[in-house]
């Protein structure tokens, strides 16, 4: 169960409590009554690595804390390859690339979790599988798509079900696209959507 930070509801809850895997991210701010956990996928370069570190909220918070594993989306490699294109399509990001992994990985050893980096392939991967989508420049992936592609080639076997993705959010990525190649994955069996609502259309076959 891969679970977004968007709205989710009572069905989606279901789908989490039987669960053999709960995937969130970041700050987990959908989380309710039930903080049920697994790994938490973490964006472990820039502003967001940064906050989250320096925040005991964040710290020790239910998720965090019931996490066996924390996932960083980003490996340095990846971070030391993006860094200049970055800086180049927006000038304020000159911090999106700092890297806190090792931040990252002290912490999860000071808690008795492991760590995990998804490697560049797969963010590459990730690229590729949304380039026919795409019609604007972005910069990278959101965490949600590259973690849903990493669990698609790394556990083809099991039943991937997903929630809380509303396709909103920073113009740095590229949401468009991303709801497009989601709805690819539902259509063709690959991800089940876990709550009731109706998978929203794809708004490039929209425009066309």
């Amino acid at each position: 169960m891969i679970v977004g930070n968007g709205e989710i509801d009572e069905a989606a809850r279901l789908h989490i409590a039987k669960a053999d895997i709960v995937v969130r991210f970041n700050d987990c701010r959908t989380y309710g009554s039930d903080a049920r956990t697994d790994i938490v996928a973490v964006c472990n370069s820039g502003r967001p690595a940064k906050t989250m570190l320096n925040s005991n909220v964040w710290r020790h918070h239910p998720c965090v804390m019931q996490a066996h594993t924390i996932m960083g989306v980003r490996s340095p490699r990846l971070l030391m390859g993006i860094r200049n294109g970055v800086v180049a399509a927006d000038p304020s990001l000159s911090d999106f690339c700092d890297d806190y992994t090792d931040e990252l990985r002290e912490f999860c050893a000071a808690h008795g979790k492991s760590f995990q980096l998804i490697s560049p392939e797969i963010h590459a991967m990730t690229e590729g599988h949304l380039a026919p989508h795409v019609r604007q420049p972005y910069i990278v992936p959101s965490s949600g798509m590259v973690v849903i592609e990493y669990f698609l080639r790394t556990a083809a076997d099991a039943q991937i079900t997903i929630a809380g993705f509303s396709h909103t959010g920073w113009e740095g990525h590229p949401f468009a696209a991303e709801k497009c190649l989601v709805g690819d994955y539902v259509a063709t069996g690959l991800l089940q959507r876990g709550d009731q609502r109706a998978a929203p259309p794809c708004p490039l076959l929209q425009a066309s």
